[in-house]
């Protein structure tokens, strides 16, 4: 779970943040948000955990895809692959909550 939290700190900040201009700061602190819910998602046991980490990870991925859209470039590519990874990672992390 850290070395995927680092992974996306990396992305974050690498990729991102340098096109953010003023709210430079603001997204690194989210980026460090989601960096830690996805090391605290990833380790949890049993189905849920699986479920949930999965979630998370989609979830963050999700949002690089946002980030990129609204700091970088934008492109329909974003949202065609964004969304789909947003809901999924939302029905998984949900769904680790019945089990």
């Amino acid at each position: 779970g850290l070395g995927v939290g680092v992974a996306f700190v990396a992305i974050g900040a690498l990729g991102v943040a340098p096109h953010a201009g003023a709210l430079r700061l603001p997204v690194v602190a989210y980026v460090l948000v989601i960096a830690a819910m996805v090391a605290a998602a990833l380790p949890l046991p049993r189905q849920s955990g699986l479920l949930a980490g999965l979630g998370a990870v989609l979830f963050a991925v999700s949002d690089l895809f946002v980030a990129r859209e609204r700091f970088v470039r934008e492109d329909f590519k974003n949202r065609l692959v964004g969304l789909p990874l947003y809901y999924a990672g939302q029905l998984l992390i949900a769904w680790s909550t019945l089990r």
